[in-house]
């Protein structure tokens, strides 16, 4: 038995951190087999323990060690393409345009006449965006990613975000002058009305069930004091649940690519030039603000991963180029940027010209 005993001498060394009971194991492998077949397992058995409480020491001196409850995690670098509008002072133009996150060539998506506000299709195979004569004349149209095959589905939107449902059949948009929230097949069959109010964002929940708006279910003329909420709603417009109550202006919000989390923007009023961007719980609770510009950092969108954000700013415009847009409401160097979830990395990805704004609108994993 003296292979017995220094197998139990082996099992005990090995299993000490485990609280394995070795008797009990040897017994099981003398049960029903023969001495021979015991002896050979023997030596594969301890070696398999003694690899695993090596592991279990190694991960106990790495949880032991100052700051080392985890290991490092690689760093997140932002993937994928971001449609963004091109928008500029000179007759109150817009484009659509579209490009890898970690830079490169923006190529059109859309028409060289007027278009705003691209939203990818949850594959990444489609671009939804307004197009028409001007910021009050256009149409919703649905393109394949690269622009082509442009077809319009629905006339007379709202310059405002759109927003895809999960599956991709359907889009939300806000049309009659932002006082009503539309939802219709992606094909343009089926237009009805979800609600009305004075609409300024619209974005589908991840489960599908609600949208999420900002804005103010009475109308364009809300009180001062009573600002513009982000509020959520059932796609058949019943069960409006108010986010929010601090006033002022929040707008441009959207669930996180998880739906834990909701991304907005936030200012003194609807045309204010200090904006902000901030975050909250699904419900409301816990906002926090992520940048901390005293100018204006606008119209965020989250990475498809929910790591990355992008926004406008105008923090690499020159003074006067501020002053412009804070008096004027002029569009001058607002450039795109990125930042990590958690507001840290801060980074322009396209720069923007004199009198222009790159205004980011949607974001897909999709490389292009």
């Amino acid at each position: 038995m003296s292979q017995d005993q220094e197998l139990r001498t082996r099992l005990e060394r090995a299993a000490g951190a485990m609280h394995i009971d070795a008797d009990r194991s040897l017994e099981q492998f003398h049960r029903g087999r023969s001495r021979r077949e015991v002896v050979r397992r023997v030596g594969t058995v301890a070696l398999a323990l003694a690899v695993a409480a090596i592991g279990l020491s190694v991960a106990w001196i790495w949880i032991a060690r100052p700051g080392g409850s985890h290991p490092p995690a690689a760093p997140s670098v932002p993937t994928g393409t971001i449609a963004f509008m091109r928008a500029s002072d000179k007759g109150m133009a817009s484009s659509v345009f579209a490009a890898p996150v970690q830079g490169g060539t923006p190529v059109a998506i859309g028409p060289k006449s007027y278009a705003d506000y691209p939203a990818w299709s949850p594959d990444g195979t489609s671009v939804a965006y307004g197009t028409g004569a001007g910021v009050n004349n256009t149409a919703l149209v649905v393109a394949r990613a690269d622009g082509g095959d442009a077809r319009r589905i629905v006339k007379n939107v709202s310059p405002e975000p759109l927003s895809w449902s999960p599956d991709g059949k359907r889009i939300a948009f806000i049309g009659d002058g932002n006082a009503v929230v539309h939802i219709v097949g992606a094909s343009g069959t089926g237009d009805r009305r979800v609600i009305r109010g004075f609409w300024q964002s619209v974005a589908w929940s991840p489960d599908g069930e609600r949208l999420l708006l900002t804005g103010h279910p009475a109308g364009p003329n809300v009180d001062a004091e009573q600002g513009y909420d982000v509020y959520t709603v059932r796609l058949d417009g019943t069960g409006l649940e108010r986010l929010t109550h601090g006033g002022g202006y929040e707008g441009f919000a959207t669930w996180s690519p998880g739906g834990a989390r909701i991304l907005l923007t936030r200012g003194a009023s609807f045309e204010t030039y200090a904006q902000d961007v901030f975050v909250m719980n699904a419900n409301g609770s816990d906002m926090h603000r992520l940048t901390r510009w005293a100018g204006f950092d606008s119209f965020p969108v989250w990475s498809p991963d929910g790591k990355w954000i992008a926004f406008a700013s105008d923090r690499d415009a020159s003074r006067a180029q501020q002053r412009a847009i804070r008096t004027h409401g002029t569009f001058t160097n607002i450039s795109l940027y990125v930042m990590r979830a958690n507001g840290s990395g801060v980074r322009r990805v396209f720069t923007a010209g004199n009198g222009e704004a790159l205004l980011p609108g949607s974001w897909t994993k999709a490389r292009r």
